[in-house]
């Protein structure tokens, strides 16, 4: 939960950082598959 909170601020400050300077935000994603090494190493994923 502590991570959702800081993830929150961030994104609320660097909102509020870009409409102060009148510039656009961009926001991304990253995040990890579980089992993802364990299909790229067998046969049975589309990295196979």
């Amino acid at each position: 939960m502590k991570n959702n909170a800081l993830n929150r601020q961030i994104l609320e400050m660097s909102t509020l950082l870009a409409l102060a300077e009148s510039s656009e935000l961009y926001v991304i994603q990253a995040w990890d598959v579980f089992g993802e090494a364990y299909l790229r190493s067998t046969d049975m994923g589309p990295y196979g």
